[in-house]
């Protein structure tokens, strides 16, 4: 039954014209903001530490933009289904490919450290659109539409998955190909987490990135993708993270992660509605115990 429902709503996606895409995605965040009260007061409240000086007419304009967007990137992403990768591209900007014509020169493996901003789910497939092989790590989905969703568009599309369960043993042997391997480094590790500076608040962050860019001794970027306007998006690749590569391990995958949140917060702040607003990034606390005063 569940099986057929999710037929059903990609059927109907699907079907809407390109034209109505923003309208109807605005038209469901207004609606969601009012139906998920959970999902609506944790976007606040995340949008209250971070823009503690933003009046609440702005966070609450934000925060139905930020549940558009999520309707829109599902949209995109249903569709994105029944294109070849040509035409997917004919709708992206490439900023900065430039930055990675060395280790492609050389077809060594590299890292990439990205976060779940613009269409995140797209950026692999951007990837491979601009001709270089991807491996990324991924998790099963809490919702069956999204799991059948983004399963689908990563295998069709020829990009290398990567279970969570078996990354630490599957990264160690990607970083010996000539595979770009991209981690998504925006969200609360817990108590096995780095603690960097994000939005001047102490937080937990998942080290992968720098651990394996460290570990294979190969270079560490970070790139973005984001919504321009209406179905055009922008995938903007940035320098090089540079440490020096005496420092011992943990200095330096310290500093490379601290500089990989201050890239991602700079992003965050030129589009605050396309970020994953919708999760508990500052759940953890430096001693390592929960925020149960910030999040309940």
């Amino acid at each position: 039954m569940k099986s057929k429902f999710i037929d059903c709503l990609i059927f109907l996606l699907e079907r809407i014209p390109d034209s109505w895409d923003s309208a109807f995605s605005s038209i469901c965040g207004n609606i969601l903001f009012f139906l998920l009260p959970r999902t609506r007061e944790l976007i606040l409240k995340n949008l209250s530490i971070v823009f503690p000086d933003w009046p609440d007419e702005k966070k609450h304009e934000v925060a139905v933009k930020n549940l558009s967007h999520y309707i829109l990137n599902l949209i995109e992403l249903v569709k994105a289904r029944n294109k070849d990768i040509k035409e997917i591209m004919k709708n992206v900007e490439v900023v900065g490919l430039e930055n990675f014509s060395q280790v492609r020169k050389e077809k060594k493996s590299f890292i990439v450290a990205s976060a779940h901003l613009g269409n995140w789910e797209l950026l692999a497939t951007m990837s491979i659109g601009v001709g270089i092989p991807i491996a990324i790590i991924v998790k099963e989905q809490v919702r069956d539409i999204i799991d059948k969703l983004f399963s689908f568009l990563r295998l069709t599309k020829g990009i290398v998955l990567v279970e969570k369960e078996n990354a630490l043993r599957e990264g160690l042997k990607i970083i010996k190909t000539d595979k770009l391997f991209a981690l998504l480094s925006d969200q609360d590790a817990g108590k096995n987490g780095v603690f960097v500076d994000f939005f001047g608040i102490k937080s937990s962050t998942y080290p992968g990135a720098a651990f394996f860019a460290y570990k294979g001794n190969i270079n560490l970027y970070t790139a973005f993708t984001f919504r321009k306007e209406r179905n055009k998006h922008c995938l903007i690749i940035e320098p090089e993270i540079k440490i020096d590569r005496s420092l011992p391990r943990d200095e330096w995958i310290f500093l490379a992660m601290t500089e990989i949140a201050k890239r991602t917060e700079s992003m965050i702040r030129l589009y605050p509605e396309q970020w994953l607003w919708c999760q508990k990034r500052f759940k953890t606390l430096p001693t390592k115990e929960v925020n149960k005063e910030l999040y309940g």
